[in-house]
């Protein structure tokens, strides 16, 4: 047997979005910028794809079709700060570095809340931070190392108080888990909900916001531009991902739930209890993550010590040093993520896998 456990840093797609995406590449084949009829029949065709992505998961808002998760970051950072320049940035300690560099690039002032140890802003912090000429506050929905999941509502309560914009960094949850109201901007990857490729961004922005975006096409920004396939393609994945949205979950919390039965008597810490169904994130005292990791491939297992970013880094993992854990402890991390295509049987091939190589460690 063999088991694919690292579907964080990007899932297998699903078999009939495979198909679409095959027939949307025959069916419209023109560049949707181009001048013709089939441009413009390409380009309508990206339009209806964008309003009804953007219906599921920010209803009222516009979507900005890219390349990928970190184009879209990227996209809604730049597009934010040429409308408010040297204004400043909040965000957390132990984001993801695509997010990080990303303010790092546009903003005139990052500014990062230090974490709980259960993963969530601080939030007395939060609110000092807030302070003064700050016009973004963006922050993941689930994390992508530890999959803690973020209490939006809450963190919009605050944001209220300022006036301040919300990015949220759905890359790890849009099609797993309801996005929850608050954010004025949703940035999303297609390879993380079941579709081939492409990335969004769903906003609510004026005309300035708008125009800023389109710009960004042919600046020195340059944000690449997704296929109509893809659009398209991801379009349809999210409203399949929402409809069968619960017992996925189920199906996922079922397999985190079977290889947790398999590790009784270990020495280990579930980082996030209370993490997104989709991700199993253990501390194993005395252990090298990245030595599981190993052990588990050379039995055909694919799993990640963090983010997929962060693969091989000599450095501890930056989130779990921010949650206060110690450098030996950040070194210990095992991260396993889930997809639908998993089975019971894959899970108990991993627990027992992952009991054995804890035991001969």
């Amino acid at each position: 047997m063999s088991g694919y456990f690292d579907n964080a840093a990007s899932a297998p797609p699903h078999p009939f979005a495979v198909e679409l995406f095959s027939r949307y590449l025959r069916e419209y084949p023109a560049n949707q910028e181009a001048a013709g009829c089939e441009g413009r029949r390409s380009a309508e065709a990206v339009e209806k794809a964008g309003k009804k992505l953007a219906g599921m998961l920010l209803p009222g808002g516009n979507t900005f079709f890219c390349n990928t998760g970190t184009d879209a970051l990227n996209a809604g950072l730049c597009a934010h700060f040429m409308t408010h320049p040297g204004t400043a940035a909040v965000t957390a300690e132990g984001e993801h570095p695509a997010l990080l560099e990303a303010l790092q690039r546009y903003a005139g002032e990052v500014r990062l809340c230090p974490l709980q140890k259960n993963g969530s802003p601080v939030p007395d912090k939060l609110k000092e931070m807030l302070a003064g000429k700050v016009s973004l506050f963006a922050i993941h929905h689930v994390n992508s190392e530890t999959g803690h999941i973020a209490d939006i509502p809450f963190l919009r309560s605050i944001l209220d108080r300022v006036k301040t914009a919300f990015l949220l960094d759905t890359i790890q949850s849009a099609g797993k888990l309801p996005v929850p109201e608050g954010p004025d901007m949703i940035a999303l990857s297609g390879c993380k909900t079941g579709a081939p490729c492409g990335g969004a961004l769903i906003f609510r922005g004026n005309t300035a916001f708008r125009n800023s975006l389109k710009a960004l096409r042919g600046t020195e920004h340059r944000v690449g531009r997704c296929i109509p396939a893809a659009a398209l393609t991801m379009a349809d994945v999210m409203e399949y991902d929402l409809q069968h949205l619960d017992e996925r979950k189920a199906h996922a919390a079922m397999l985190k739930h079977r290889i947790l039965s398999h590790l009784h008597g270990c020495d280990f810490t579930e980082t996030c209890p209370d993490s997104s169904p989709y991700l199993l994130h253990l501390l194993f005292h005395g252990i090298q993550g990245a030595v599981l990791v190993r052990i588990l491939s050379a039995r055909g297992i694919s799993a990640a010590s963090g983010s997929a970013c962060a693969a091989e880094t000599p450095l501890p993992s930056p989130v779990l040093r921010a949650m206060g854990y110690t450098k030996n402890e950040a070194f210990s991390a095992l991260r396993l993520s889930f997809w639908d295509d998993l089975t019971q049987e894959d899970a108990d091939f991993l627990g027992k896998e992952l009991f054995q190589g804890l035991k001969n460690y």
